[in-house]
């Protein structure tokens, strides 16, 4: 899945969404971008209803790291 598909989801705290693996970003390889983890953060902030997130093998990079620290934090 696409990360913008995922923030979308994740926003819209879609029942199904319970779990997210394989996360794939827009760039080259593939991988998620730091913009994109910090996109991603944002609505897992807000998300309730996901349980499971694997974030193996993607590039998130410090700022993105960060933000996605503090997101869990406070969700």
């Amino acid at each position: 899945m696409l990360v913008g598909e995922a923030v979308r989801r994740l926003r819209d705290n879609e029942a199904g969404l319970v779990q997210l693996e394989g996360l794939r970003g827009e760039g080259e390889w593939a991988l998620m971008s730091e913009a994109e983890g910090r996109e991603l953060a944002g609505a897992l902030a807000v998300n309730t209803t996901l349980t499971k997130l694997d974030l193996s093998g993607n590039s998130l990079g410090e700022e993105g790291g960060r933000a996605m620290g503090e997101a869990l934090a406070v969700n």
